[in-house]
């Protein structure tokens, strides 16, 4: 294996790491959040969730929700970054290009803040990681 599979692997198998240790916390604890929101989106649901017990209780179900979503898709990026980099897959290189995605997404979603340059720190690096492993996928 080389050393740009290897850093590569460093580099997704980070962002997957991350993504399942905050989208557990927000599995386990939807309210926690609520403040992140704030900051990235400039979104405030705070109101809306001390508005009533069934707005509380959506609001967490949704968020239960979609981080169970999110715990499978960085689940996925596991197993997709062993076909992509031990097997040398090109489907499986050309499915991480989610994350690069994902991020410029973010990027546009968020306020400028902290997350905001979080995702272009996640952006470049797994452009990078990507551009230096394109013999994956282009022989």
């Amino acid at each position: 294996m080389e050393t740009t599979e290897i850093t590569a692997i460093l580099v997704f198998g980070l962002i997957s790491l991350l993504g399942l240790f905050g989208s557990l916390s927000y599995a386990i604890k939807p309210l926690m959040s609520i403040p992140n929101f704030r900051t990235a989106m400039d979104a405030d649901f705070e109101p809306f969730v001390k508005s009533g017990k069934d707005q509380e209780t959506g609001f967490k179900k949704t968020i239960s929700y979609l981080a169970s979503t999110v715990l499978g898709a960085n689940f996925m990026t596991l197993f997709i970054i062993w076909a992509a980099f031990k097997e040398h897959s090109a489907f499986a290189w050309w499915s991480l290009w989610y994350w690069p995605i994902m991020f410029l997404w973010h990027f546009m979603l968020y306020k400028k803040s902290k997350w905001s340059i979080l995702q272009i720190v996640f952006l470049l690096a797994s452009l990078t990681a990507l551009i230096l492993t394109r013999h994956i996928a282009f022989g």
